[in-house]
């Protein structure tokens, strides 16, 4: 008796552990295919998992980001809503290919990363302050647009 009740839980435990695999899955597909609906049904899907882990600041802010995600579509116009939620515009997509989009937050940590530690890069070097390193950061954005059209040139 006891032992099939250990085999029962350790099943309902596989069970579990694959549903998160295919929900952390379908959250991947849905943020690089840019698909609006299935991204905030992840996200939905995942506040349950948040409170079970004990990760209740995630879970506050999923829930005010659902939240607010929802209310979006009021605060647009059709053509951006339709921009957004239907052509991907959620997410950062440097190529026109169909798994091309990107989390907007890894973007930018993947370009000041590569700006400020490659060879030659910001972080490198003789003279650099906090307060330069500062302003350097602060402009940034606007040298984005700079960098990439002379990186595309080359």
């Amino acid at each position: 008796m006891d032992e099939e009740k250990k085999h029962s839980r350790t099943g309902s435990s596989w069970i579990s552990y694959m549903e998160q695999v295919s929900l952390m899955t379908m959250f991947l597909y849905a943020e690089r295919t840019g698909n609006w609906t299935l991204y905030l049904q992840c996200i939905r899907r995942m506040l349950p998992y948040f409170h079970a882990s004990g990760h209740l600041a995630y879970a506050k802010s999923a829930r005010l980001y659902l939240q607010q995600m929802n209310s979006l579509e009021s605060k647009m116009t059709e053509t951006e809503n339709i921009q957004f939620t239907e052509n991907g515009y959620f997410t950062v997509q440097r190529r026109d290919l169909f798994w091309s989009g990107n989390f907007t937050d890894q973007t930018v940590e993947q370009d000041l990363k590569r700006l400020l530690k490659s060879s030659g890069g910001m972080t490198h070097g003789r003279g650099i302050t906090d307060s330069s390193l500062t302003k350097w950061i602060h402009a940034f954005p606007k040298c984005i647009p700079v960098c990439n059209t002379l990186e595309s040139f080359i």
